[in-house]
């Protein structure tokens, strides 16, 4: 384009077009001698381009273009849209992270879930998330594969883009806590699914591959002894006095040292009438709960195949836990 351009006009124009009943005569004229402006009136992408960059929207372009690198990242955490890298490959994927930091046995892991532009709404359903451009970085609409959330090495996060919606971080987190299968997809569907879960395997190797070494020089079985956490007299202090009753307390405890002694497991607590501890292994490995009573009788609670599971007991015999034993099943 030149100076001469009717550039206002131009603009006004395609912003415009439905107080127009055609294409203003100077603008017909003006592109029978301008070649630039003739191509931004007869193509629609191009005028996407024009209205982008004389009214200084950003494009997705511009929005990879101020990612920011890892290093450049001081904290990591639920939310964050990155870039990762995929083991063995040139090939990279974009991903939410759905946990902070995770360290255990000297390694930096985090959770990660997947994202998807170019689903086929066939594929989906009522269990699936999506999230608008608004809600994105990127401005670009997406599949969340929050069925495919999985652990990788924090040195896979390559880049930064941004984080997607308070709203959407919220929703995403309460889909994988609350993991639920459904029978209601197509073939096509359950192929897509099982396709993008054997990718995630291959994101996730890496990190397995470390695990498994640092394993072989570790303890299969985690022992925490409860008396640890018995409140002392709290009577002065009604607030605690509630939660030691409750049963919270000690679940809040426990997360803690779990936290603390950088046990490989990732920890969901919820409080309430019914206090609630999820276990996650961040090796996404099958372990078991033995849990003894004051009254010396033992409960056992097994994960799932994925290695998760709930401390979820009636309030009256979460306040009696003597020790919890975590024991790995080979």
């Amino acid at each position: 384009m030149k100076n001469t351009c009717p550039t206002k006009e131009l603009l006004d124009y395609l912003l415009n077009s439905d107080k127009y009943s055609e294409t203003p005569e100077k603008l017909v004229q003006h592109a029978l001698v301008c070649a630039s402006c003739k191509r931004i009136l007869n193509n629609p992408k191009i005028q996407k381009a024009f209205i982008n960059a004389l009214t200084c929207e950003e494009t997705p372009g511009d929005k990879i273009r101020k990612a920011k690198k890892r290093s450049e990242i001081s904290e990591i955490k639920p939310g964050q849209l990155w870039q990762i890298k995929v083991p063995g490959t040139n090939e990279k994927i974009i991903a939410i992270t759905t946990s902070e930091l995770i360290t255990e046995s000297n390694i930096k892991a985090v959770r990660i879930t997947p994202i998807c532009t170019t689903h086929s709404e066939k594929d989906t359903d009522e269990t699936d998330m999506f999230l608008k451009p608004s809600e994105m970085p990127l401005g670009l609409p997406c599949l969340v594969q929050w069925w495919n959330d999985r652990p990788i090495l924090i040195k896979q996060l390559t880049v930064c883009y941004g984080e997607i919606s308070a709203k959407a971080t919220k929703e995403l987190l309460i889909k994988i806590k609350n993991f639920v299968y459904t029978n209601k997809l197509s073939s096509s569907g359950l192929l897509f699914r099982q396709i993008e879960i054997n990718k995630g395997k291959i994101i996730s190797a890496p990190l397995f591959e470390k695990l498994a070494q640092a394993e072989n020089t570790e303890s299969n079985v985690f022992f925490i002894d409860f008396s640890r956490f018995d409140a002392p007299g709290c009577g002065a202090n009604e607030e605690l006095a509630m939660a030691a009753a409750s049963g919270d307390l000690y679940l809040k405890n426990l997360e803690e040292y779990i936290v603390a002694e950088k046990l490989p497991y990732a920890c969901i607590r919820t409080t309430g009438n019914k206090p609630f501890l999820q276990l996650r292994s961040i090796h996404e490995t099958k372990f078991k709960l033995e849990i003894t009573f004051k009254d010396t009788s033992v409960k056992t609670i097994f994960s799932d195949s994925r290695g998760i599971a709930n401390i979820d007991l009636p309030t009256e015999e979460t306040a009696k836990i003597q020790s919890v034993a975590i024991v790995l099943i080979k």
